[in-house]
């Protein structure tokens, strides 16, 4: 599977999530790396300080400042993408170091123009010309990935693209019929 950390939990077709974790490559290879020299000009700064004025309690607060620059930083490195169907409502949520969900889109599925492999439907995306893109992936290399055409409250042109697994193609086709159901690799 793509997920590195996924979680799919099935109670039946009304109410069903999965989530999966964003790997850490491309922009957020380079996001982690600017925040480990944050860290590290943090260590430095702080070490020099500390020898100039030298007294042994300056030292004791360097574990908690590196503490706070971790729990405010981190986070945006760490990114979960969860989306949840009940009663036939897509909702796509981002989750930072797992705190609390956001919503980032929502979609009746009935209402959905495609919902298809993206592999397949390259043509069908370029003739959309999408306004807004959801990019729920957690890696580049991910195989099963569909992708949902449809026009959001302000009928914008929006495509969302995420991770099935047979469950979740099972729920998607149950709500839109035109779901086609694929094999999936395990």
């Amino acid at each position: 599977r793509g997920a590195k950390n996924e979680t799919e939990i099935t109670m039946d077709l009304n109410n069903f999530d999965y989530g999966a974790e964003k790997r850490i490559e491309g922009p957020l290879r380079v996001r982690a790396f600017l925040i480990l020299l944050v860290y590290a000009i943090y260590t430095g700064g702080f070490a020099f300080v500390a020898f100039v004025l030298f007294h042994p309690a300056i030292f004791a607060l360097w574990p908690f400042g590196l503490m706070i620059l971790h729990l405010g930083l981190w986070r945006f490195v760490k990114i979960d993408y969860i989306y949840h169907i009940e009663a036939g409502m897509l909702t796509l949520n981002r989750r930072y170091s797992n705190k609390k969900l956001v919503p980032i889109a929502e979609l009746r599925l009935k209402l959905a123009e495609l919902i298809a492999p993206k592999a397949e439907s390259e043509g069908k995306i370029r003739d959309f010309e999408p306004e807004i893109i959801y990019d729920a992936v957690p890696s580049k290399d991910t195989k099963d990935v569909f992708v949902i055409l449809y026009r959001n409250k302000e009928n914008r042109r929006c495509a969302m693209y995420i991770e099935v697994s047979q469950a979740s193609l099972k729920a998607l086709h149950y709500y839109n019929s035109t779901v086609p159901f694929v094999a999936t690799e395990k």
